[in-house]
């Protein structure tokens, strides 16, 4: 199958408009900076030394065919080339960190039971996070979900910036942010792969999969169980109390309803435009792609600054040589 290469790509094209509301409120959270420089010092090197500690890297040399797969989907997005690694560990089967030099992470069970055109979908999902400069907020938001951030926050003077119901909003934004970015990536995934039915059966192998009995599973009685998880969410839940759900096992949005956000992207002529570039952007139009936040709204406490600085000195000490 031959995939088209969308010249000059714009995140802004293919934004799901919940991830664009669900941003713009996160944002408002006037300690959003200051608590995305203390969570951020450190993590990147550390995650950066875990990994190639811990992972193989794949290359021309390594894992050739999923490498060419990585670098065939960064064409067809115009993202620059992460690392990417393999691993056997992990709850997730795939992942993306760090913002500054970003790193994308394949289980084995992924690169073994995904055919190719599902790996693009995987591979596209991660790069679409890259390009909306998703990473600074996904780290905050792993952070927050783990309890980590109260942690660090706690040990230090004079930084009771998270306390109350600031620190219950930022969780809830923080939370419904990150549902709503999925959204997005899954169709960046989609434009990458550029099969609707891989990208379905992607989704559904990520919800649930049995290798065993592989010819058991069936796509349309998954989608159509997506339908009945719509009319459900229609009718008996509201926002908060979605969310209030979703904060108890994981960050991601329910995985049946993936799929009918993507049969509407699909069904809509957005997705069709984009692959004829009816939908290119112009320069100020691209100009409003995410970017990080902006300088802190409000002062912030010489203990904190001290301890970011210190955040900062720590991580680059210990791992500078993983920082190129």
């Amino acid at each position: 199958m031959s995939r088209q290469v969308l010249l000059n790509l714009s995140s802004v094209e293919y934004e799901h408009p919940k991830d664009k509301f669900a941003l713009e409120k996160l944002r408002k959270i006037p300690i959003l900076p200051q608590l995305i420089e203390l969570a951020a010092a450190p993590q990147s090197s550390i995650t950066r030394f875990k990994h190639s500690a811990s992972y193989v890297r794949l290359n021309e040399r390594q894992l050739p065919s999923v490498y060419r797969l990585l670098r065939e989907a960064c064409e067809i997005l115009s993202v620059d080339e992460p690392t990417v690694y393999l691993g056997t560990q992990g709850d997730r089967l795939s992942d993306v960190k760090c913002e500054d030099k970003p790193i994308i992470y394949l289980t084995s069970q992924l690169v073994d039971t995904f055919s190719e055109d599902e790996l693009m979908f995987v591979l596209g999902h991660e790069l679409a996070h890259i390009k909306s400069r998703h990473l600074v907020y996904k780290t905050l938001a792993s952070l927050v979900s783990a309890g980590i951030l109260e942690k660090i926050l706690a040990l230090i003077p004079g930084s009771g910036l998270v306390s109350g119901g600031l620190s219950t909003a930022l969780n809830v934004a923080l939370v419904e942010w990150y549902q709503s970015g999925e959204l997005t990536c899954d169709r960046g995934g989609y434009l990458a792969c550029q099969n609707f039915t891989a990208s379905c059966t992607a989704l559904m192998k990520l919800a649930g999969w049995s290798e065993k009995y592989v010819n058991e599973m069936n796509l349309e009685e998954f989608m159509a169980q997506a339908r009945e998880y719509e009319d459900l969410d229609s009718d008996a839940f509201d926002t908060t109390k979605k969310i209030m759900l979703s904060m108890e096992k994981s960050t991601h949005p329910f995985a049946v309803s993936r799929i009918s956000q993507l049969l509407e992207f699909d069904k809509n002529g957005l997705y069709s435009d984009i692959l004829q570039r009816k939908t290119e952007v112009t320069s100020s139009e691209s100009s409003q792609e995410p970017s990080k936040p902006d300088e802190p709204p409000v002062p912030v406490g010489k203990a904190t600054k001290d301890a970011v600085d210190s955040l900062k000195k720590l991580g680059g000490s210990m791992f500078s040589k993983f920082k190129q």
